[in-house]
């Protein structure tokens, strides 16, 4: 008997997009290391200033040459993976390659994870589209960045933020 799977919505599409799009521009990690995020990647902590806004922690998945790590993130990265993980259809826990381990990849939809190389071949066009950026320009075109390719250049730094604050 076949397996019946149930329909992404086009509601449940927008917001893995939006939360892929605003992980990707806003927390400063490689295509390689958001399509391995796990599910409650995301932890909120007070401030210690005694502010009421908290900071917004992220975490990170060991990668080839490291170990797992913490990095604190926008708060629009947090709201917007929350938002996603709301409304994350349930799936299958899936082969980590990197440690052999089975988890729940946060960014994942019909039991398949979202390809490394949707960035840039989907992802990147639109919201170069979208902001009215070119593809390129004379450094090279906009990609997310592989450590193989310096001509490439990121979104943030094709937008003008070249490493000030946001």
């Amino acid at each position: 008997m076949p397996i019946s799977r149930p329909a992404a919505t086009p509601a449940i599409r927008v917001k893995l997009v939006r939360a892929l799009a605003i992980t990707w521009l806003f927390a400063g990690l490689r295509s390689d290391e958001i399509v391995r995020l796990r599910v409650g990647c995301v932890r909120w902590q007070p401030r210690v200033d005694g502010a009421r806004d908290q900071v917004c922690l992220l975490d990170v998945p060991a990668h080839k040459t490291g170990a797992p790590f913490t990095k604190p993130v926008d708060a629009l990265v947090g709201q917007a993976i929350d938002a996603w993980e709301a409304v994350r259809p349930a799936q299958p826990p899936l082969l980590e390659p990197r440690t052999g381990e089975l988890v729940a990849i946060l960014f994942c939809l019909r039991a398949k994870r979202v390809a490394r190389d949707y960035f840039n071949r989907v992802l990147i066009p639109v919201l170069c589209g979208k902001a009215g950026v070119p593809r390129a320009d004379p450094r090279g075109r906009i990609t997310s960045w592989e450590p193989n390719d310096r001509r490439d250049i990121s979104m943030p730094r094709a937008l003008g933020f070249h490493g000030r604050g946001l």
